[in-house]
């Protein structure tokens, strides 16, 4: 998988391979508190708007690396790195309407995917043909 991210074109500032392993643990610990958090809230409109929007972003979360290493765009890649950001944001505002905690929770979460975003657009430039 990572044979691909070796071979193109990257700015000096894109970690290498092995950090993003680091980095996506980490979050994926995060959103998984954050799910269980979500569930154990009584039943109302924001709790299952929240899981409506976690289940979009982790579906988009998942949806990147196939597009971005299996299909090899870097181009569409791009574009559902920007849909899971605004996903992302989306869902953090409407997690600190349910509790502070919980939005904080997504913090790292929304400073990773602006710097992904950087990195992914910029990488498209770099190896544009």
């Amino acid at each position: 998988m990572y044979e691909f991210y070796d071979k193109i074109k990257r700015p000096k500032y894109s970690p290498p391979a092995f950090v993003f392993f680091y980095v996506w643990v980490f979050l994926y610990v995060l959103m998984l508190i954050s799910f269980i958090y979500l569930l154990f809230l009584p039943n109302y409109f924001l709790k299952f708007l929240g899981i409506g929007i976690f289940s979009l972003q982790i579906f988009l979360n998942f949806l990147w690396p196939y597009i971005f290493f299996k299909l090899k765009n870097i181009e569409l890649s791009c574009v559902v790195c920007i849909l899971l950001l605004v996903s992302v944001i989306m869902m953090t505002v409407i997690f600190f309407k349910i509790s502070f905690v919980l939005g904080c929770l997504q913090i790292p979460y929304l400073l990773w995917l602006f710097f992904a975003n950087v990195l992914n657009i910029e990488v498209y430039f770099m190896n544009k043909s």
